[in-house]
């Protein structure tokens, strides 16, 4: 099968900073010694037997002062078609020529600044903004990293895309849902969680009411009892609104180290009746996915899901065609980070 993976990492450890995998630094993960190694990306082929045509390098930390000498590395040594996703500092004094210089490379599409807990006070800033106005003169696309399940930082970022409706954005880990992989009931949704097409944006910055959700095509309906869960549901539904915003399934292992394909192929199908198919992409986030399993087997674990998928019948199953399967896998990555 042919993938272009949108979300990968490599640590080249003796060349960069990578201070978040110090052991003495935050994030403070009690696992982290798995992943604090150096990966390139001859490891993406080790016991792979899928066709990787293309990969997408998000920033990692190589040093984030200089941004472009990660740039530089990657594609000194790189031999498979790839983009990549740069680290910028928005509120520096510099982001500006930092832009400019960053966007020179013929690998970049697109830029990262981690928004995390400090998104809406972030994406609310004059400078930001500007910031965020400037990549998007240069066609660069922002890859936007928080939790979705707060309302602050969803409206603020609906409110970015209306004051600058040309900035393309790329949700990063959507698959980081709020819940426990072995409590996911197939039950039909409630009344209060029930999805229908009231979730329109009706004023600058806005979220849909309690409970209600746009839907796209067929209804992937199922009753959990996280209200955490009802609300990445319901802001999910509301940027999926906006048509320059793509969204990345990954992160899985980012909730739960130890998640089901059945957990996983549920939440897709959620994912899939809210966001439209052209707008969303699977993704690795390796080498972090190596916590729950080899690369190689993560790829082809999602090839078997997309399988099966493509014959669910069940109402509550979002019915997936060979087209759609392969704009999951490759055909919307080569659009959304313009290979």
């Amino acid at each position: 099968m042919n993938w272009i993976d949108p979300h990968i990492h490599f640590f080249a450890l003796q060349h960069g900073h990578y201070d978040w995998l110090k052991p003495n630094n935050p994030p403070y993960w009690r696992d982290k010694s798995v992943i604090a190694r150096s990966v390139y990306e001859r490891d993406l082929f080790t016991g792979n037997h899928a066709t990787l045509g293309g990969f997408v390098h998000i920033e990692a930390g190589f040093d984030n002062g200089q941004p472009w000498r990660e740039v530089a590395f990657l594609e000194q040594h790189c031999v498979t078609p790839f983009r990549s996703v740069a680290n910028i500092d928005l509120r520096s004094s510099t982001s500006l020529s930092d832009i400019d210089r960053l966007k020179r490379f013929r690998s970049v599409s697109g830029l990262r600044h981690i928004l995390d807990d400090d998104a809406a006070t972030l994406l609310r800033s004059p400078k930001v903004l500007h910031s965020l106005k400037h990549m998007a003169a240069n066609n660069l696309s922002f890859d936007a990293q928080f939790d979705i399940t707060d309302g602050a930082s969803v409206s603020a970022l609906l409110n970015v895309i209306e004051r600058i409706p040309e900035l393309t954005v790329i949700v990063n880990h959507v698959a980081a849902a709020p819940f426990s992989a072995y409590a996911l009931p197939a039950e039909a949704l409630s009344a209060e969680g029930s999805l229908s097409a009231e979730g329109s944006l009706s004023a600058e910055g806005s979220l849909p009411a309690e409970g209600s959700c746009s839907k796209h095509t067929n209804s992937s309906r199922h009753s959990y009892s996280s209200l955490a869960y009802t609300k990445w549901q319901r802001h999910l539904s509301a940027l999926a609104q906006c048509s320059n915003m793509a969204f990345k399934f990954s992160g899985m292992e980012m909730q739960d180290r130890q998640w089901t394909w059945t957990y996983v192929q549920r939440l897709l199908n959620t994912a899939l009746d809210i966001i439209p198919i052209d707008n969303i992409m699977l993704a690795s986030n390796f080498p972090l996915c190596t916590w729950r399993m080899p690369y190689a087997q993560l790829l082809k674990g999602y090839d078997d899901m997309l399988k099966r998928m493509q014959s669910q019948t069940a109402s509550t199953a979002f019915s997936l065609s060979v087209d759609d399967a392969e704009k999951l896998r490759y055909k919307n990555a080569y659009k959304w980070y313009q290979f």
